[in-house]
């Protein structure tokens, strides 16, 4: 089956066919929301080869986040006398906020970010679930590592691998998500809808 930007391709040691990303040299990564999620796509997608918080394979790299990797930084990272509760220094409304890496899943962090910079990685796809939070999660991530290479967002309502398969041979644009992340972000600052 043909595809503009994929090939599908079947070996003969392998049960299933997978999807190839056709451009010779170029390689997407795709980032799901955690770890049983990006290894059922990259089963699909035929990134096969293991290595430390990733796989690789068919012109894809697929990682994770584990839940929340980026968070609001706390309020004492604004200023040192907010290390200790007082009711008369709230509300505490910064000009700019601050985020930072949790330090309980910064190696997955640091893996996510070399990811991005890698020089063979032409785009992301955001592979978190499609909501406020998913899509939030990878914003966070996306951003806080600086990354400005495009990216497209998977859309599946299912993890068998017919849905995978149609959601990859059907990449949406990022922007439909934008609205949706704002939001949430907006909820953690305590902003209001």
């Amino acid at each position: 089956m043909e595809h503009p930007e994929y090939t599908i391709i079947r070996h003969p040691w392998q049960e299933k066919s997978v999807i190839s990303y056709k451009e010779a040299g170029h390689t997407r990564l795709i980032i799901s929301e955690k770890p049983s999620v990006g290894q059922s796509i990259a089963k699909v997608a035929g990134a096969s080869s293991r290595h430390d918080g990733y796989l690789e394979g068919s012109g894809w790299i697929v990682s994770w986040c584990i839940g929340h990797l980026v968070d609001l930084a706390p309020p004492d990272a604004y200023d040192s006398r907010y290390s200790r509760w007082n009711i008369h220094d709230l509300p505490i409304i910064p000009k700019e906020w601050q985020y930072q890496v949790l330090p309980a899943t910064r190696k997955q962090y640091e893996v996510l970010a070399a990811l991005m910079e890698d020089p063979r990685v032409d785009s992301i796809v955001a592979a978190t679930d499609a909501g406020r939070e998913g899509e939030a999660i990878f914003r966070l991530v996306y951003h806080q590592c600086g990354c400005t290479k495009p990216v497209r967002r998977l859309w599946i309502s299912s993890m068998e691998e017919s849905a995978i398969r149609e959601g990859l041979d059907n990449l949406k644009d990022s922007s439909i998500l934008n609205s949706r992340s704002k939001l949430y972000i907006g909820s953690l600052k305590g902003e209001v809808e």
